[in-house]
């Protein structure tokens, strides 16, 4: 009689690859509910009145600048996107 010993790297193997599919599953599924929730967020963007609060709230919410991105974009000074951005915030809460 041959005896062989198993490491049991097989079941870690497996259960290695079912984790991973796992968490591929879980990241998948937080995509999209970040899609959907950054699809409402700009249907609230554009339903506001000012261009230049659309333009604040689109390049820093949905395209992700820097606050000094946005200004440069925008052509105001970062103290002056600030303010926007809120007068913007309280519209939408409105």
């Amino acid at each position: 009689d041959v005896r062989v010993q198993s490491s049991g790297s097989g079941d870690r193997f497996g259960d290695t690859i079912a984790g991973v599919a796992d968490l591929d599953k879980k990241i998948l599924d937080s995509i999209n509910r970040l899609y959907k929730l950054q699809g409402k967020a700009l249907d609230w963007i554009q339903a506001l009145k000012h261009s230049e609060q659309r333009t604040v709230l689109i390049e820093y919410y949905i395209n992700g600048s820097s606050w000094d991105e946005v200004a440069e974009v925008s052509g105001y000074s970062v103290q002056h996107v600030f303010k926007i951005h809120n007068e913007a915030l309280k519209e939408i809460e409105e």
